[in-house]
């Protein structure tokens, strides 16, 4: 142990550093292992150069080169030898030669040197303690006090940072000091601008758009009013009308909720039995194996896939006559072997390889010449028309609808099978698509973002379950003008819109089957969404708290009725979208501020009256972090779980120092990266945009899409079954394997019946009769028809009759 620092025993010299003030009878000794050949211990006044008798303070203390060298010193003392010779020959002296060093150590007998210490010299700072040999007289404990004092200085650096820290925070806080932050500079009209007509009937509107044409050489735009949409309007036509309301953001002590949002008891996957997954139940050769991959897939699959197969079958009867339809089996099949690429680590025409025996590597053939699941030029034929299984054929005039019938069902699906948390996190994600030959390929738009690992391609903007890690809703991202019109766009901007949209597609998830959840959906029960800083904003956090239901099922943003008590709570980062929030106040005010160190301030909106809270933080020296939230999303004093700050120090050696947080932020930390999860799992191990190269962009977001929904099923496992979740094997891979084992084996053998799909078989059954002559005769849509006569041609008609009266939706 090191003793307690003794006041009175400090040097009278100014100049003299301070390193240890020791006592004689109670000093602790060090080990001197120098030249690793044997120990000696002596006194620690020796091992530091120190003696009763010197006042002069010339050699209180040794430093690192002091201890590697041979050299005398000026007074002729030895400096940084070996204490055995030094000892020697202060032994061979004469008594009366007045020699500065006292040999404490005759009384001791020479010890064996330990070969294990021979390299203990380089452990430096880090030897370790020996805490065994208390009761040694002279107290072995081999510390170096250098480095204890080096980080004793530190600390008291620290300290006086954070006493002046506090002491200021407490003065701006006594004095009420307050920030205005005016409204962010409009320099005239532009798209998402509110006008107003300069003449009668004065009507009030957005600009949508920029219809400068040829034409049209002069500026002028398409105004959405509320009854009409007009175009080529003149900006003379105009009145801009701005929003000049000041924030004014006082500093305050901490933040606690006072109606803080409350927990679910349940979540999950709704009206699915897990318990399938039983390690029991997992045996492929027992007869009760029931295909729970296979299952869980087609639960979660976005949209009805029966009708995506009668789309994709109505597009080949009237485009690809010489094309055979697909039946159920086949579509599965198909699906496995797109899922097969991930365990095989190879995907396209590499699934159909010839097997052979002089090749270095394993080969894989699905086609008839290997497993006989599906040949290769079948596959890659419904691989050039699986595109048209999604598209919504309602929507045409859509240029996005290709893909809106898989992306609508994908949200209307977790909205039905998912009870989410009471938290969601907002987020992007990317589907890559890099096309060679035009700009956009058949793309209406492809985004560039620089810092994603494959910035160019579709973005998808979505929001997801923290705690079952499922993806509740997502929206595309359609280009800059086409989401300006996008719904709330012209009211509160884009970045805000999609915010608002996201919370309400995600909240009240399994409201219709679950019974807490409608409970929720009743009682108007809040949600906390967090979001990174291209959703976060002041306007972001005002206008959650604005929603209102207007009746109908929907929400709207009324300022007149000002804060809803049922509104939502909101968590953001405050960057770029810096409109009315105190950022660069908070980031000059604590710039010099120390690591843990954070600031509060509290704002009223004028006019609406909701309460927003800006929150600085700084989790090192440096950096200053700034976030906005509602008043109820958390609190702001420090919480039980700090930041943990990771780095090397100057031997190589990684240490750690737990920094304080606030307990909001900690909370928004804790699942920030839930879609970045997701997205690594969907892009990186499950990998069907690596594996499967396509020139077809529709193509590459539906297996985006169908990928998002594989990693679902696996999260879903992980969040249900305990067993596999602490299963270290059980990995995405394993997962994928398990599910293209299932598509394929399951649905090898296809039968007549597969044909059918739900609607048609309804419609078949109210179409059909059985002739004179002992043939089925059809009446009705003659499309069909055309899969179903294609189907039964070689088929007697008591066959048909049997079909008909049995179930034929069954899979395997």
């Amino acid at each position: 142990m090191v003793e307690d620092y003794d006041a009175e025993a400090e040097p009278e010299e100014a100049d003299q550093p301070l390193l240890l003030t020791l006592n004689d009878e109670s000093a602790p000794s060090l080990e001197s292992n120098e030249n690793g050949n044997g120990s000696s211990t002596t006194s620690a006044k020796a091992g530091l150069g120190l003696d009763d008798g010197d006042e002069d303070g010339d050699d209180g203390g040794f430093s690192e080169t002091e201890s590697q060298n041979s050299d005398e010193s000026s007074d002729g003392r030895v400096i940084g030898q070996d204490q055995n010779v030094a000892n020697g020959a202060a032994a061979n002296d004469d008594e009366s030669s007045g020699s500065e060093y006292e040999d404490l150590s005759d009384d001791e007998s020479e010890e064996e040197g330990d070969p294990d210490l021979e390299f203990e010299e380089d452990l430096g700072v880090y030897r370790p303690r020996d805490d065994d040999d208390d009761d040694d007289e002279d107290g072995d404990m081999d510390l170096n006090y250098r480095a204890m004092i080096e980080e004793l200085k530190g600390d008291e650096k620290h300290r006086a940072k954070w006493e002046r820290y506090e002491l200021e925070k407490a003065a701006l806080i006594k004095m009420g000091t307050s920030v205005k932050c005016k409204p962010p500079r409009n320099q005239g009209i532009d798209v998402g601008s509110q006008v107003q007509q300069r003449r009668a009937p004065r009507r009030i509107g957005f600009v949508v758009a920029d219809n400068r044409d040829e034409e049209h050489d002069y500026v002028c735009w398409e105004v959405q009013y509320e009854d009409e949409a007009v175009k080529f309007v003149k900006s003379t036509e105009l009145i801009l009308i701005k929003d000049e309301r000041v924030f004014e953001w006082v500093y305050t002590d901490d933040v606690y909720p006072i109606n803080p949002v409350l927990p679910f008891r349940q979540s999950g996957v709704l009206d699915f039995d897990f318990s399938a997954f039983k390690k029991e139940k997992l045996d492929t050769k027992t007869k009760s194996y029931d295909f729970p991959f296979l299952r869980l897939l087609q639960h979660l699959w976005p949209g009805d896939w029966r009708k995506q197969l009668e789309s994709l079958n109505a597009y080949l009867g009237e485009h690809k006559e010489k094309v055979r339809l697909l039946t159920c089996k086949e579509w599965w099949v198909f699906w496995g072997i797109i899922f097969a690429a991930c365990p095989c680590q190879k995907g396209g025409a590499k699934l159909f390889e010839q097997s052979d025996l002089d090749f270095m590597f394993s080969t894989i053939n699905f086609g008839t010449e290997g497993l006989g699941f599906m040949s290769k030029s079948r596959f890659f034929t419904i691989s050039a028309n699986v595109c048209y299984a999604f598209y919504d054929n309602e929507q045409t005039d859509d240029p996005w609808h290709p893909i809106l019938g898989l992306l609508n069902g994908y949200n209307e699906n977790r909205k039905r099978t998912v009870a989410s948390s009471s938290k969601i996190v907002l987020d992007e994600s990317m589907s890559p698509f890099k096309p060679r030959t035009t700009k956009t390929s058949s793309l209406p738009h492809l985004q560039f973002i620089l810092r994603k690992p494959k910035p160019l391609g579709v973005e998808y903007k979505n929001a997801i379950c923290p705690k079952t890690k499922m993806i509740l809703f997502q929206e595309v991202q359609r280009g800059k003008e086409p989401m300006r019109k996008a719904e709330l766009s012209q009211l509160i901007g884009t970045n805000a819109a999609c915010a608002i949209r996201l919370i309400l597609g995600s909240v009240y998830c399994g409201a219709g089957s679950h019974g807490e959840r409608s409970a929720a959906l009743d009682q108007g029960r809040r949600y906390l969404a967090t979001g990174d800083s291209w959703f976060g904003s002041a306007k972001t956090a005002e206008c959650v708290k604005l929603l209102w239901p207007d009746g109908n099922g929907k929400y709207k943003i009324d300022r007149s009725r000002g804060e809803n008590p049922n509104g939502h709570e909101f968590i953001g980062s405050v960057k770029a979208n810096s409109g009315r929030f105190p950022k660069k106040e908070l980031r000059s005010r604590m710039k010099h501020y120390p690591s843990g160190s954070h600031l509060v301030m509290q704002c009223c909106t004028p006019e609406t009256n909701i309460q927003l809270v800006a929150v600085g933080y700084k989790f090192n020296s440096k950096t200053t972090l700034c976030f906005v939230m509602t008043r109820n999303a958390g609190q702001t004093s420090p919480g039980p779980k700090p930041y943990v700050a990771r780095f090397n120090d100057t031997y190589g050696n990684v240490k750690e120092r737990r920094i304080k947080r606030p307990a909001v932020l900690s909370e928004y930390f804790a699942d920030s990266d839930a879609i970045d999860s997701h997205n690594h799992c969907h892009q990186h191990r499950l990998g069907l945009e690596k594996y499967w190269l396509t020139q077809n962009p529709w193509f590459r977001n539906n297996c985006t899409l169908i990928g998002m929904t594989a990693i679902d099923a696996f999260r879903a496992i992980t969040h249900h079954v305990k067993e596999l979740r602490e299963n270290k094997e059980f990995k995405v891979a394993a997962f994928a394997k398990g599910l293209a084992e299932m598509n394929l084996v399951s649905n090898k053998s296809c039968s007549v019946t597969d044909y059918l799909s739900a609607n048609a078989f309804d419609r078949l059954q109210m179409s059909h009769k059985l002739g004179e002559d002992g043939t089925v005769q059809f009446e009705g849509d003659a499309l069909l028809m055309t899969p179903i006569k294609r189907a039964i041609d070689s088929n007697p008609a008591s066959d048909m009759i049997t079909m008909l009266t049995s179930n034929p939706f069954l899979c395997f």
